[in-house]
């Protein structure tokens, strides 16, 4: 009977994610360029030191200018988690913030590229503008994959990932000397593509046939639905997420601070590190993409457990201090960290999507401790680099005592919410009998059912076996007690997993619960 259920669940998974495949559009194809281009700009602040304006500094003012980069991608994000749900037009503002503040960012390494010897404030001015520019493009690309989530958006985004590292690899590789004329070029130009597909994306008003955009499955439709902005349909019934846990907010910070660690000390060898750290970058993406075609991409603890022992093992052998070393130790924990980064966007949208929770809230808050952490490992990084490096040792062996203490809080306290829903799930207080309990609990079953099934237009017949198969039951159960043929049974579950936006039982059961 396991057996059974086991193998046409995987038959159902497989149709789900063929079903994905096949929605593929030209819409699609835009995002994913989009997102790609997006990602290059990104890992020219992160992976290298802005080239197409770090040549006009001297190499020492670089780490504190890095510095300053990330202060200002944290303390955005921060503002951004506590004024984003008073904000109209999100999207479009955080369009408007990402573009200003590119064009700054450009407008200075013109400007530097033309002085000889450019003034330190001019740096500070056009690194803390590529935070902001990081703030405001990453939050309207959050906007867009939340209010338009669909079966697609789990492959937009791990495709996007994975091309733009390898667009970055390849730019790394084709200019090894660091022409600054040639990153400024590229600069501009990947500038301009992600702003330009970004913008048509969110801006426009035509809602392109084969794609399902979250409130519109969610909502009761108006003879208006079609004419509106995906940015309109993001500010119907958006409420504050929770607020992270301490543990989480912990860990998320733990590893934070490891990535933007060893990033610093990886740029330490040279060019050739944004090569290296694109490559450790592109085997984050392929496993992503491994997990995603398998339909096991984890979220949640299980990413934390995954990639626990490559983040905490590899600073291990950061003290040797050999370039090598730095090498070694930076590929495992970049690839986690990636495959983590990938992760949390497909969660976040999918939450977003499913708990009309405020799109950029959600994002920001569960990107912040993260970035905040990347500053914080980028200053510890600094100081030891610049000022103490006979500290190497002792701070590297802190920060894995960090990692370690931070695992184990968070392990915890997913060991206290089992416990406290198990409780919760037994009998209160041995008052009521099993028969009156049972009752309570199959009502409120059925009627949790029932409103996901309005929720996301089940037809009646697709409710009753959403309603079977929330019990556990597998096809062949589900078709003798509808009296339905098995084939009929089949499509009748990929039709359910293809509306709710899923790939596994397990996720369908998840829903159930994340509505109690």
């Amino acid at each position: 009977m396991e057996q059974n259920t086991s193998n046409d669940n995987e038959r159902a998974e497989e149709n789900a994610l063929r079903v994905a495949l096949g929605k593929v559009n030209a819409t699609d194809l835009v995002a994913t360029l989009g997102f790609s281009c997006y990602i290059v700009w990104e890992l020219l602040g992160v992976f290298d030191t802005l080239p197409f304006i770090a040549p006009a500094f001297p190499a020492e003012r670089l780490p504190l200018l890095r510095v300053c980069l990330f202060f200002t991608l944290s303390f955005g994000f921060f503002v951004a988690m506590k004024t984003a749900l008073r904000a109209k037009h999100q999207a479009r503002l955080f369009l408007c913030v990402g573009t200003a503040s590119t064009v700054i960012v450009l407008a200075f390494a013109s400007i530097s590229a033309a002085l000889e010897n450019p003034p330190l404030w001019m740096g500070i001015i056009a690194w803390s503008a590529f935070g902001i520019s990081l703030t405001g493009l990453m939050a309207a690309w959050a906007v867009y994959f939340s209010t338009r989530f669909g079966t697609t958006t789990p492959l937009v985004i791990t495709v996007g990932y994975t091309v733009g590292f390898a667009l970055f690899f390849l730019l790394s590789a084709l200019n090894l000397t660091g022409s600054m004329v040639f990153f400024l070029f590229a600069g501009i130009v990947i500038a301009v593509s992600t702003i330009g597909f970004l913008g048509f994306l969110l801006l426009s008003r035509t809602v392109t046939q084969g794609e399902t955009p979250a409130d519109e499955t969610l909502e009761q439709p108006s003879p208006s639905k079609t004419e509106r902005s995906d940015d309109s349909r993001s500010q119907a019934n958006r409420v504050a997420p929770p607020d992270m846990p301490f543990a989480r907010a912990l860990h998320a910070t733990a590893y934070g601070v490891s990535y933007g660690f060893t990033i610093t000390f990886l740029l330490s060898i040279g060019t050739v590190s944004a090569s290296i750290g694109a490559a450790g970058g592109l085997a984050g993406c392929v496993t992503a993409l491994v997990a995603l075609s398998r339909n096991r991409l984890a979220t949640g603890s299980d990413i934390r457990r995954i990639t626990f022992i490559p983040v905490a093992v590899a600073l291990l052998f950061l003290p040797i201090g050999a370039p090598l070393s730095y090498v070694l130790c930076s590929l495992p924990i970049i690839a986690a960290t990636i495959y983590t980064a990938i992760t949390s966007w497909v969660a976040v949208a999918l939450d977003v999507d499913r708990k009309h929770y405020d799109a950029v809230t959600a994002f920001a808050s569960n990107k912040w401790p993260g970035w905040f952490g990347f500053f914080l490992g980028t200053f510890a990084s600094t100081i030891v680099i610049e000022i103490a490096p006979s500290l190497f040792t002792i701070v590297v062996a802190g920060l894995v005592a960090f990692i370690c203490v931070s695992f184990a809080i968070f392990e915890l306290r997913i060991y206290e919410d089992r416990r406290d829903e198990a409780k919760g799930a037994s009998t209160p207080d041995g008052i009521a009998s099993s028969v009156e309990y049972g009752e309570s609990h199959g009502k409120r079953f059925q009627k949790r059912c029932d409103d996901i099934a309005q929720a996301y237009g089940l037809s009646p017949r697709e409710t009753e076996v959403f309603c079977l198969l929330a019990k556990g039951r597998n096809a062949e159960h589900i078709s003798q007690e509808l009296c339905i043929a098995r084939p009929t049974t089949k499509t009748h579950i990929q039709h359910i997993y293809q509306k709710l936006t899923i790939n596994s039982h397990q996720e369908l059961i998840d829903l159930i619960d994340g509505r109690q």
